[in-house]
């Protein structure tokens, strides 16, 4: 994915990079390389900004920085959500759908693409939206 249109996802304005670059994958700014987007949000670690070798940083709008180019947004952490999953999509579920030593009352409604893990208990009259996890030993009632 290009530089651009990562910023153009994330709602974040490129500060000091070619729109270009092609970036392949996220990764924790102490270790980043070319081709990959790190994250900084903490001032703690400004330092970094200095030495990474990433292709760019998501920051805060008040960061700055003179060799990296920098993502910049109002909230850093929201945007370096998105881009994670507009590089690597949503995270795999390792089954779907409703798992066998799972409790599900009869009358409880289950929504579309849900996945409920074992040792869950959804109760009677229970509605759970579409899109949803139930990890293993929730217990959700209809109240």
């Amino acid at each position: 994915m290009r530089l651009d249109e990562l910023a153009k996802r994330i709602d974040a304005q490129l500060v000091g990079g070619d729109g270009s670059t092609e970036i392949s994958s996220i990764a924790p700014i102490d270790t980043a390389t070319r081709g990959q987007v790190a994250f900084l949000s903490n001032p703690k670690y400004a330092k970094d900004l200095e030495t990474t070798k990433a292709s760019a940083v998501i920051v805060s709008a008040k960061a700055q920085a003179n060799h990296v180019p920098l993502l910049k947004t109002a909230d850093p952490y929201y945007a370096f959500r998105q881009a994670v999953v507009a590089m690597h999509g949503y995270r795999r579920h390792p089954h779907d759908g409703i798992h066998p030593a799972a409790n599900v009352e009869p009358t409880a409604r289950i929504g579309e693409r849900t996945v409920i893990y074992p040792g869950a208990y959804v109760g009677a009259n229970s509605v759970i939206g579409a899109d949803c996890i139930i990890y293993p030993n929730a217990v959700i009632y209809d109240d």
